[in-house]
């Protein structure tokens, strides 16, 4: 599987909520501050994330 944030396959990844992240990214996102200049990218990319997975919970029987 390739990352969500970096596209690269064959890395360790990580998986939230059914989407792959490698750990690189994952630790980057985990530590990047509020005022960094890729947060907003950042946000976005959890909130398509989060809103996949209720999107798919909700179509669940």
């Amino acid at each position: 599987m390739s990352c969500k944030f970096c596209n690269e396959k064959g890395k360790n990844t990580v998986d939230l909520l059914g989407i792959s992240i490698c750990e690189d990214c994952f630790e980057h996102i985990a530590t990047t501050s509020v005022f960094a200049d890729n947060y907003e990218y950042n946000k976005e990319v959890i909130k398509s994330i989060l809103k996949k997975y209720i999107e798919e919970k909700d179509m669940a029987p």
